[in-house]
């Protein structure tokens, strides 16, 4: 539903259908299962004149890439009065949410969902949810990106915790910043979810550490830092330990990557018997925890998983290296491409409907796949075809763009967890040794993030960057869920320029739970 909101304080001049509810909340309703419950979940479209889907971001679907919420590649849109029903068993513990998948409507519409292990509730258990806010329509920003004349959305002007923050000091308003309550010498849970739709954050909490237990559904050992990075769809679970003076300790999330004009990314911590929380007064930087400038090490160097018995496999069958570049339309706009192809969505009929049903040529069920061009894109489908149990690496490469500066840029795998196996500067060459850092300890998550190597937007940027290459990184995928599943940059509005491919993945194998006709008729 549509809603007026002002979650930095600020009552932006926007139209009434620039912000989106869900069940009247912002950010949308907390859901909560256990593993191996039955999840219904109908998702009604009340907006007048726009679609809508929700993708559950971590969730896999296996076999039933009907249910994964993506417009025109698993489903058709949810139109305006209709409906939609999401019905599939809990097989994942940890940190996850679901988000909008239509536009740049994931901006407000989002919120946590939270798997858990019935046998092993211990711990109290505390969500917070990063994201950010513009003062602009978003109807408005969704044209401008796509328009001959081009007019991107510009740098945040808040980051919000929980939905909430103070602009600045000309503002105020009684939410004021989101405050957690805790007691002293407990142990918490704190789940904290990057539901970002452009900004990397790093996030601390004056005078404490946090010790990460989970990186996007997958449990690690146990490993304490005084703060995180966190990209757009990724999801860290941490233990919070409080055992510091009773007090007030403010939190802070601040952008790092690209230019910063926020700076108010700010929340409590207030402990049991200290005085009010000061979640109306803008404070002093100085009271805010230290955050430290861009790094390219990764956190991944660091992490172990917590099963010690998986690996990922020693060896790739394929190499598929996915190129990014901004270029220039045809029409004078700005696109993202992959491998100089720009991701343009089907507007009628779906992909998994004319792949499946329709019976045109699965050629993710052949061997050969000679006919495959520009790094394994077939274009008659517009897809990348994967065989059944392929392994297959991908090494994402980062561009500077048209602007000649470089950006980093969150990735998000539908239907599939990865390895992440090795990262490097400049361009990617698998013969130049010196310049592949080998994660040491792989780890396993469904979103990451390529840093740029250079040209980045706190470096001088030079107009003759364009197109030079600046980072990489390389996942390791295993073909093991048939189906129609997207690879795309998590910056939404990226997204929307065209930055993402498809992966057609094993369909002749695909089993769907459900009769057709409910498949092809469940917007209604």
């Amino acid at each position: 539903t549509y809603g007026i909101l002002s979650p930095d304080c600020v009552q932006a001049n926007v139209s009434r259908q620039s912000s989106l509810l869900i069940n009247g909340q912002f950010p949308g309703p907390e859901i909560r299962a256990s593993y191996g419950d039955i999840l219904i979940i109908n998702v009604f479209n009340k907006l007048e004149s726009e679609d809508l889907t929700i993708h559950f971001h971590g969730l896999f679907m296996n076999n039933t890439p009907h249910l994964d919420g993506v417009p025109y590649i698993s489903q058709s849109p949810i139109k305006p009065n209709a409906s939609f029903t999401h019905v599939f068993r809990v097989q994942l513990v940890g940190t996850f949410f679901y988000h909008s998948h239509v536009g740049l409507q994931a901006v407000t519409v989002f919120g946590a969902l939270i798997l858990e292990n019935k046998l092993s509730q211990s711990l109290s258990d505390i969500v917070l949810m990063l994201s950010d806010w513009w003062h602009t329509d978003r109807l408005i920003q969704e044209e401008g990106l796509l328009s001959p004349t081009f007019t991107f959305v510009g740098e945040p002007k808040s980051i919000l915790l929980n939905g909430k923050t103070m602009y600045n000091s000309s503002y105020n308003c009684s939410h004021g910043y989101h405050v957690i309550n805790v007691a002293r010498n407990q142990t918490y849970r704190l789940r904290i979810i990057g539901a970002t739709t452009l900004a990397t954050l790093n996030f601390a909490i004056a005078g404490h550490t946090l010790t990460i237990i989970e990186v996007d559904g997958n449990y690690v050992k146990p490993l304490e830092v005084s703060y995180l990075e966190v990209a757009s769809g990724q999801r860290y679970s941490v233990l919070l330990v409080t055992n510091n003076t009773t007090d007030n300790y403010y939190m802070f999330a601040d952008v790092r990557w690209r230019r910063n004009i926020a700076h108010n990314g700010i929340g409590i911590l207030h402990y049991e018997n200290a005085p009010d929380a000061p979640n109306t007064i803008v404070p002093n930087q100085s009271l805010l925890p230290y955050l430290p400038p861009e790094t390219n090490i990764y956190l991944a160097d660091r992490l172990q998983l917590q099963n010690d018995t998986l690996h990922p496999p020693s060896n790739a069958d394929r190499e598929i290296i996915l190129t990014g570049t901004q270029v220039r339309n045809y029409d004078g706009g700005v696109r993202w491409a992959m491998n100089k192809v720009v991701y343009i969505s089907p507007n009628s009929s779906y992909l998994l409907n004319d792949l499946y049903f329709n019976n045109k040529s699965l050629i993710s069920s052949s061997n050969n796949l000679s006919n495959l061009t520009n790094g394994g894109y077939y274009a008659p489908h517009n897809t990348y075809p994967i065989r059944k149990n392929e392994v297959i690496d991908f090494v994402i490469q980062n561009t500077a763009a048209l602007n000649g500066v470089c950006e980093g840029h969150p990735y998000h795998t539908h239907g599939h967890e990865f390895w992440e196996i090795s990262y490097g500067d400049g361009e990617y060459d698998p013969n130049n040794l010196s310049n592949i850092h080998v994660i040491p300890h792989s780890i396993m998550r469904d979103s990451l993030f390529v840093k740029p190597s250079a040209y980045a937007y706190y470096e001088y940027a030079n107009s003759t960057n364009y197109k030079k290459p600046c980072g990489w990184k390389k996942i390791r995928l295993i073909a093991d869920n048939p189906g129609i599943w997207p690879l795309h940059c998590h910056i939404v509005s990226h997204m929307m320029m065209g930055m993402q491919i498809v992966l057609e993945e094993n369909l002749q194998d695909l089993r769907i739970l459900y009769a057709k006709d409910l498949l092809t008729s469940r917007s209604a």
